[in-house]
């Protein structure tokens, strides 16, 4: 009945505050700022809303993201580009930020990196043969030279994701899925709920 209905509606609420709060602290070991933090943590309440993505995968990229040294303030732009990545190739955003992370604290790129792309459907061979101008069959020769950075990588997921790339506006379009649309409502309701529960737990 409806008594079940209430109770099941209050237990996703305290069940999703007793998250926000988790990743409320959690944050603030991180980057040492109550303002960094709440500002992060709201722009990933609304990217949830806005994306096929959930609340709890999206903190967990944002804090890997976090631990390989990325600024609070560059988290959200990163996880944008990860996430129509992912989106349009269809692995977990946070895999996919783990990947780009590591590569990130790496400087350079080695021949596994390149493999975990496009072994995942992302082909960043394409990319750096287009930066360097060289042919497909040149590239892997760079890598091994130790001549591919985290920075050549950086240029290849903005051209990915660029208006004209191939996942340009991927979780846009993934969102207007069946299986999208759900997870935004979800979402939504979701964050509807926890703010009320937020609120309860703090008036009591």
């Amino acid at each position: 009945g409806a008594g079940i209905s209430l109770g099941a509606l209050a237990s996703i609420g305290i069940k999703a505050a007793a998250e926000f709060e988790q990743a409320e602290v959690a944050l603030t070991t991180m980057f040492g700022s109550a303002e960094k933090d709440k500002s992060l943590l709201a722009d990933l309440s609304k990217f949830a809303a806005e994306t096929p993505f959930e609340f709890p995968e999206l903190f967990q990229s944002a804090k890997l993201l976090a631990g390989f040294g990325f600024e609070a303030g560059n988290i959200i732009p990163t996880l944008r580009q990860i996430g129509d990545i992912s989106s349009g190739v269809g692995v977990s955003i946070k895999e996919l930020a783990e990947i780009y992370g590591r590569a990130s604290v790496q400087g350079r790129l080695f021949s596994r990196d390149i493999y975990e792309f496009q072994g995942r459907g992302i082909n960043i061979i394409k990319e750096l043969a287009n930066q360097f101008g060289v042919t497909e069959g040149a590239v892997m020769s760079l890598v091994e030279k130790g001549q591919v950075n985290f920075g050549h990588l950086q240029k290849a997921f903005e051209s990915l994701t660029a208006e004209g790339g191939r996942f340009h506006n991927a979780m846009a379009d993934q969102s207007q899925t069946l299986v999208g649309l759900w997870s935004t409502t979800k979402d939504n309701l979701t964050y509807v709920l926890r703010d009320i529960a937020l609120e309860l737990i703090n008036t009591f």
